[in-house]
């Protein structure tokens, strides 16, 4: 007949229990991580998404009359706008956290700036236009930004 030991046996489901613990914190640490990563990643999928959406709208502002647009850029000024929504023109200013995009968490600003390139004359004939859409979380502030040179190219 065997004779069982008692303390034998209770160190070794302490070991189990504690190897059986460690393995399901380290696969909690990665689902969070991968968790956080995939929102990461659709969040900055978003944000480009919103970048390029006002590019593209302030390409059509320029296209429309171009004098309406180029008072809004000052020569070798930067002009700050907040842009959460695509209906039209705000006032010169950043956004505050309250100015978000409808229906999301993200804030776009835009900075124009009027270059004189061409003749040196004084008279803005290319805006620099950036872009950048951002959102804030428990890591810090995140951001998709686009810089462009924009032109009256229906008058050159």
């Amino acid at each position: 007949m065997r004779k069982i030991n008692l303390g034998q046996s209770m160190l070794e489901l302490l070991m189990a229990v504690a190897i059986v613990g460690i393995v399901l914190i380290a696969l909690v640490s990665l689902s969070t991580k991968s968790i956080g990563n995939t929102t990461f990643s659709s969040n900055k999928s978003r944000a480009t998404r919103l970048t390029q959406e006002a590019s593209e709208w302030i390409r059509n502002e320029r296209d429309t009359n171009w004098s309406n647009f180029v008072v809004r850029a000052n020569l070798g000024v930067d002009n700050l706008y907040c842009l959460p929504g695509l209906t039209g023109w705000p006032g010169v200013g950043a956004c505050d956290s309250t100015q978000k995009i409808v229906g999301t968490e993200f804030i776009r600003e835009v900075t124009l700036r009027g270059l004189d390139e061409q003749g040196g004359d004084g008279v803005i004939d290319t805006v620099s236009v950036g872009v950048v859409t951002y959102w804030l979380d428990g890591v810090g502030r995140h951001e998709a930004r686009t810089t462009t040179l924009l032109t009256n190219w229906k008058n050159n």
